[in-house]
């Protein structure tokens, strides 16, 4: 399993750092790998197990959590796509492709998209989705 982070230097404030970490299709070793560290908002995992094997049944518990950001997931099930990273101020940071069975997990800052060819992925938000939070940024996916 290959993990790739992209970041930027953290500002005065701490708001920055770590903007997306993108998992790669590779077969993940045997068990469950959380690529997330415990305090993020998202909790992403891998998962990877032999045939027969079986977890207790059980349940995860409502508790009240304070979310800050809107982080989201991104598993392309098929295609390719490039996908650009921008801080929270608007300012290019990367550029990447992701292919067939790769994860994008963004933990901040913004991005955007051009299909390199036709590709179907899963996207996870955290919810209640509200559309007046979205902030479309300046820069230009003509770059791309």
């Amino acid at each position: 399993m290959r993990i790739e982070k992209i970041t930027t230097p953290p500002s005065f404030d701490g708001s920055e750092g770590l903007i997306a970490t993108i998992v790669r299709g590779d077969v993940p070793p045997d068990g469950v790998n959380f690529v997330t560290e415990s305090g993020d908002a998202l909790q992403v995992g891998m998962m990877r197990h032999k045939k027969g094997w079986s977890s207790v049944p059980h349940q995860h518990l409502l508790s009240p959590r304070e979310i800050q950001g809107g982080g989201e997931v991104l598993v392309i099930m098929y295609g390719s796509v490039d996908v650009e990273f921008y801080d929270s101020a608007g300012n290019w940071v990367a550029k990447s492709t992701l292919e067939s069975g790769d994860v994008l997990i963004q933990h901040s800052g913004g991005h955007s998209f051009l299909a390199k060819t036709s590709f179907n992925a899963i996207e996870v938000k955290q919810g209640p989705y509200r559309p007046e939070e979205k902030v479309y940024l300046h820069a230009s996916i003509d770059s791309m």
